[in-house]
């Protein structure tokens, strides 16, 4: 136990870090989620795919989706059981254009995790600019249909519409959702960066603001710093 619990300690510490990084992605602070993970050493074979990810994502982030596909290939071809490579991979097939592959990769991540809603995202998508706008409705109608209190389907949704340009209907897809559940963080930020889009200030800072005091209070400081760095520049 001596010396196991150190290697422990340290693995959940990298764990900790990697996680960070991820959400500094998340709200487009890539310098800061760069510097984290250009700094990491002594990673397991799990730890180091999260990482070739997560770098991933950041290239992905400045628009070089051909260079991010080379790191989530990487990723996946490290640690294979884990289904949002594939829907990482799915992801930059779709950017660089090749939708046979992007569906392929996305149908796999479905097949390990049926839960995945970042994969059925992708294939609404997919089936919307296949045309087949009805396929993408249903696929989301039928997830709504299961799981109607949940925040990461109904945001995935939402974007969905907002991808279609239709923001009005995102907006009221939200305010409809937080009427039941006002706790929810991420939809109270999106309904904000929703109002910023069709250019009311007011209810943006307004929403995000109360997307901070809910961040804070579930303990996700580095998403209300964010939010705040937000709100002093506009």
């Amino acid at each position: 136990l001596f010396f196991v619990m150190p290697n422990l300690a340290l693995s959940k510490s990298i764990d900790e870090t990697l996680k960070d990084a991820e959400t500094h992605i998340e709200v487009y602070q890539n310098k800061e989620a760069l510097e984290i993970l250009k700094n990491l050493d002594d990673l397991n074979d799990r730890q180091s795919a999260e990482r070739d990810y997560l770098l991933g994502r950041l290239y992905f982030a400045l628009g070089k989706f051909g260079k991010a596909y080379e790191f989530y290939e990487l990723a996946n071809l490290g640690y294979t059981d884990e289904p949002k490579y594939q829907v990482a991979l799915a992801e930059s097939y779709f950017a660089l254009g090749n939708i046979k592959f992007a569906k392929k990769n996305a149908e796999v991540a479905l097949r390990i995790d049926p839960d995945l809603i970042e994969a059925e995202l992708l294939l609404a998508k997919i089936d919307d600019r296949l045309g087949k706008k009805e396929h993408a409705s249903d696929r989301f109608k039928r997830l709504l249909d299961l799981q109607p209190s949940s925040e990461p389907v109904i945001v995935a949704y939402a974007k969905y519409l907002e991808s279609r340009v239709e923001t009005h209907t995102s907006i009221a897809v939200i305010e409809k959702f937080l009427v039941k559940h006002p706790n929810s963080p991420d939809a109270v930020d999106y309904l904000g960066q929703l109002y910023w889009f069709i250019g009311n200030s007011v209810k943006a800072i307004s929403y995000r603001e109360q997307a901070t005091i809910l961040y804070i209070e579930q303990g996700k400081v580095i998403y209300a710093n964010a939010i705040k760095e937000w709100i002093k520049k506009n």
